[in-house]
């Protein structure tokens, strides 16, 4: 699938190579990186498609992934769709996909972004604590030296902070976000599971 069908199409968000932060990737890694999860008993979707695709003049890309636009309608009542058995066998194993999906990512992206941006902290305080008296002999020995070490010791200890902030802020924040997508799915597993059962009856 050529990058523009993976966009129309399959509606990839992520690691396109038409965006220009992403340029280097190979098509293959092109994925959907957002997800808009609704209830079809209320809600009729109406269109669908990514935004921002175009480029800034001078700049590139608005960011280093596309967004997504989403129309729906609101159902004048509550119609119970979730009836059909063949219907909600479709839906029951989109949720089992979806579910996978994002265990998958926990397992490895979420875990992996954790890991090495709380890993780069530790190693960047150890970095600078182990500067101190490297700094203090270098002042003793060669004076010029010092505000090298310095500037060093500073670079690495805020670039190590920064990464570290986002590590256990946004990744941490992500995880619980993931986790409660993943409790709304079961329970709407369960819950349609349950309709499907009682329909068939």
């Amino acid at each position: 699938m050529s990058p523009v069908d993976q966009i129309l199409k399959a509606a990839t968000t992520c690691d396109s190579v038409l965006n220009t932060w992403r340029e280097q990737r190979d098509p293959s890694e092109a994925c959907r990186l957002d997800y808009a999860l609704i209830d079809d008993s209320k809600l009729t979707p109406i269109s669908a498609s990514v935004e921002f695709t175009e480029k800034i003049p001078g700049i590139g890309s608005y960011s280093d992934h596309f967004a997504y636009t989403a129309t729906f309608q609101v159902l004048p009542k509550f119609i119970q769709c979730e009836r059909d058995p063949a219907s909600a066998s479709e839906k029951l194993k989109v949720y089992n996909d979806f579910s996978a999906l994002v265990i998958n990512y926990i397992r490895t992206t979420n875990k992996w972004q954790y890991q090495w941006r709380m890993s780069h902290f530790l190693v960047s305080m150890f970095v600078c604590i182990g500067l101190v008296p490297v700094i203090t002999v270098a002042s003793l020995v060669v004076p010029w030296l010092t505000s090298g070490f310095y500037l060093a010791g500073l670079f690495i200890g805020i670039a190590g902070a920064i990464n570290g902030l986002i590590g256990y802020l946004f990744t941490k924040g992500e995880y619980r976000s993931l986790r409660e997508v993943i409790f709304q799915i079961n329970d709407r597993y369960t819950y349609l599971k349950t309709t499907a059962k009682f329909a068939q009856i």
